[in-house]
């Protein structure tokens, strides 16, 4: 397992390498500076997954390091950990508009710190989830399509997908797009549910219905559940267009969009079958950049992850 790389930037010399010590105890892999402007060198060519660096540096202070860490290619999204003997109120607003993880005040405890700096680091990077407003509509929207078919349709789980895995048997995509949010929709069923809708159709000759059928099927479905979210959203006076369904004896791959964009997979229960609905609905990225201009709610909201020096080693 690859040890996590740490860059640790201190003009006390002393300080810098009883701390660098401690990190490589802790399986840390360390790099040091006694000054920011070195300490970009090492920024511009490599990966660091955390940065320890002290607030009162000479000719580069704290802020001036860490708003050139946020624009760094490499490194602009590595968690950053400001230490300082003193800070005024004031510095610590800014360092929370920088977006510096944590403050960490003088004096303090080097395992505390080490401890969590690990405890930031070593779980996977956060996705972002759909905020349950959005996911809502998705799940009755579902729900409403299958109702037409079944008296017992019922949500069993909703969880962000981070890796592509075929659903089901069949299924189909249709892509969603308006002034600010755009996605797709996809609907996944196994033959048994789509021979048993067959059936309830046709009687007993839908059990004879073959590929080519059950793939028009789930395209119906599926242009019956994107009908709805149309209409939910419309509500939330969020106006989109459904594209035309993709619909497959297999897993339509290619409709992963962005790849910041997450896929929320909500599973239900249909009958004595099962059926799994996808659904993506804007980039994270280009959402945070539009501010206020969407009208719906589409991410859930982050707590602040900022601490500060009462509660931090507390």
């Amino acid at each position: 397992m690859q040890k996590p790389k740490i860059l640790i930037v201190d003009d006390e010399t002393d300080l810098l390498e009883a701390n660098a010590s401690c990190f490589q105890d802790s399986d840390f892999e360390v790099q040091t500076s006694t000054n920011g402007f070195d300490a970009l060198r090492y920024l511009a060519e490599q990966k660091f997954d955390a940065i320890l660096t002290d607030f009162a540096m000479p000719q580069m202070d704290g802020f001036q390091f860490t708003n050139y860490v946020k624009v760094n290619d490499l490194n602009n999204k590595t968690p950053i950990f400001v230490i300082s003997g003193q800070i005024q109120d004031h510095a610590v607003d800014l360092l929370k508009k920088i977006g510096i993880l944590a403050y960490i005040s003088k004096p303090y405890d080097i395992l505390k710190v080490v401890n969590l700096i690990k405890s930031k680091i070593a779980t996977p990077t956060k996705h972002e989830h759909y905020s349950l407003e959005l996911s809502k509509v998705f799940e009755e929207a579902a729900k409403d399509a299958f109702l037409q078919y079944y008296s017992d349709v019922r949500i069993v789980e909703n969880t962000i997908s981070t890796t592509n895995v075929q659903l089901g048997t069949y299924s189909s995509t249709i892509p969603l797009f308006g002034q600010y949010c755009f996605g797709y929709n996809s609907v996944y069923c196994n033959d048994d549910m789509l021979t048993d809708i067959c059936k309830k159709i046709f009687g007993d000759q839908g059990s004879e219905m073959g590929d080519s059928f059950k793939i028009d099927l789930i395209g119906e479905i599926n242009n019956s559940v994107s009908g709805a979210i149309k209409h939910r959203l419309a509500k939330h006076e969020e106006l989109i267009q459904i594209g035309l369904p993709i619909a497959v004896k297999s897993y339509p791959n290619a409709m992963c969009l962005i790849p910041s964009t997450p896929r929320n997979i909500i599973k239900l229960s249909v009958g004595h079958c099962s059926s799994h609905l996808e659904f993506c609905l804007g980039d994270p990225v280009r959402i945070a950049s539009l501010g206020k201009k969407h009208r719906l709610n589409i991410f859930k909201k982050k707590d602040h992850e900022f601490e500060v020096k009462d509660t931090l080693l507390d």
